[in-house]
């Protein structure tokens, strides 16, 4: 089913079709294009970023591996426990078939973020890896992904917020008009467009990280994830408010996504708040946005950086036995 895209104001109307192409009997949806060009984006921006945060590539990808698996699961798992009436039968029998089925929809972003930070976690432990530094990363790749991502419930006429009556605000991109096949209301009409409101949130938080990290300049491990869980946990948590279609933990008052919204942006207000008060305490700088060239253990924290342990050079004895040695490799067995 085709629905109609208006901008009155420019007296532009577009035809959009949620389904993209077809191969045989297999269908192809825009709003899974549009995720995967979001995926692909945040990887491309993984790889690019590596070497100026002194990440190894291959780290990374397993790191991306684990946290796509564990993204979709948890984001299913997350779904399922909270709508968990859909997937009952007229008995109230749970019907696995049907929860386990994605192809059909059912995916929360929340779910998607808590398990895919848990599974890189796991992943960082079992190979020793330091899980701020990599999470670092991965945040600035996540934000693609979010601003990329809600295009495609623009697609699929689905996360938006209250019915706006009032014509002279009936215009893109407050306000996305909704037939009556996916409206709350039955009928067609104008709504608060809060998947883009999301989607321009996150462009600026990642314009704004992108802007204080000109210049090779570095903080402590943590920092950007802090960032990140304070600045989209604050606009989640208003953004959720809107949306009609989000779950209600106390009718009328406040939904699910709101209390999750809520419990990220204080972890990432807590983490920041103990580093600072631990610098101080510890009488030494704090590592916020130094120029890579101005580094040194006069910053707290500077000594547990990534970057720190990645840049750390032989010592003059080191280096002159490496040179007479020449280049070393493992053994290999004979076969």
């Amino acid at each position: 089913m085709t629905h109609q895209v208006q901008f009155p104001n420019l007296g532009i109307s577009v035809e959009v079709n949620p389904i993209a192409f077809q191969v045989g009997n297999f269908t192809i949806y825009w709003y899974g294009i549009i995720i995967g060009i979001g995926f692909l984006l945040a990887v491309l921006y993984g790889f690019s970023s590596c070497k100026k945060m002194n990440i190894n590539k291959d780290h990374l990808l397993d790191a991306i591996i684990a946290g796509l698996l564990g993204g979709i699961i948890g984001a299913r798992l997350y779904y399922v426990i909270f709508y968990l009436s859909l997937y009952r039968d007229g008995q109230g029998k749970f019907q696995w078939s049907e929860a386990i089925a994605i192809w059909d929809g059912g995916l929360a972003i929340y779910g998607g973020v808590i398990g895919g930070i848990l599974t890189c976690l796991v992943v960082c432990k079992h190979k020793k890896l330091p899980f701020l530094a990599m999470a670092d990363l991965s945040v600035m790749g996540l934000f693609i992904g979010q601003i990329m991502g809600r295009w495609g419930n623009f697609v699929n006429q689905e996360a938006y917020g209250n019915p706006v009556t009032d014509p002279s605000l009936q215009w893109f991109p407050y306000a996305v008009k909704i037939d009556a096949a996916h409206s709350i209301t039955g009928k067609e009409g104008w709504f608060q467009a809060t998947f883009f409101y999301e989607s321009f949130w996150n462009l600026i938080g990642f314009g704004l990280l992108m802007l204080f990290y000109n210049g090779n300049r570095k903080s402590f491990d943590g920092f950007t994830f802090s960032c990140y869980c304070i600045w989209y946990g604050c606009g989640r948590f208003f953004i959720e408010g809107l949306r009609t279609d989000s779950l209600w933990l106390v009718p009328g008052v406040i939904r699910v996504s709101q209390v999750v919204s809520a419990l990220i942006f204080l972890f990432g207000v807590a983490y920041v708040v103990t580093y600072i008060c631990r610098a101080r305490a510890s009488g030494k700088k704090l590592l916020l946005f130094v120029p890579e060239e101005k580094l040194s253990d006069e910053y707290y924290g500077y000594e547990k950086t990534e970057f720190y342990l990645r840049t750390l050079k032989p010592s003059p004895e080191e280096a002159k036995k490496e040179e007479d040695d020449g280049p070393q490799f493992d053994e290999v067995s004979p076969t």
